[in-house]
């Protein structure tokens, strides 16, 4: 007898096969996507750390009377006029009236002014999975 064509067991084989793979391959994908969306969360999460800490070098730059214009209390660093502090995860840097975001993802802004040295911490929770990212400055600020 000749035959033509496909038995159902063949097509059921070929149709399980077909799914196994394709399943593999979402599989992979999907890890694949998410260790991405992990790493990109962390990068963006780190550089918030960096602009709060690079800002505030910065202003410690442009200022000229630096050693007698800092002040910590309370968690908050005031240079000069402008205001830096914590709030819902958030550095806010406060300029006279103006109130802009500086870093989002913030557990953590820790100023502390002691013999001379301004001492910053800032971190960040990643993931709960993770150690948190955290960042620490020292600048001097006494006379020199």
């Amino acid at each position: 007898m000749d035959k033509n064509g496909f038995s159902l067991l063949e097509c059921i084989l070929a149709l399980s096969l077909f799914s196994l793979i394709l399943t593999l391959c979402i599989s992979i994908y999907l890890t694949g996507y998410r260790i991405y969306r992990e790493q990109e969360y962390r990068i963006e999460t780190e550089q918030h750390v960096r602009v709060v800490l690079n800002r505030i070098s910065h202003t410690l730059r442009k200022n000229s009377n630096v050693n007698q214009s800092i002040f910590v209390s309370d968690g908050e660093l005031i240079i000069g006029n402008i205001k830096y502090y914590l709030m819902n995860n958030i550095v806010y840097e406060r300029i006279d009236g103006g109130t802009n975001s500086l870093g989002y993802f913030i557990s953590k802004f820790e100023p502390k002014l002691e013999n001379g040295y301004l001492r910053v911490i800032v971190e960040a929770e990643i993931n709960p999975d993770y150690k948190p990212f955290s960042l620490e400055k020292i600048y001097f600020v006494g006379d020199e």
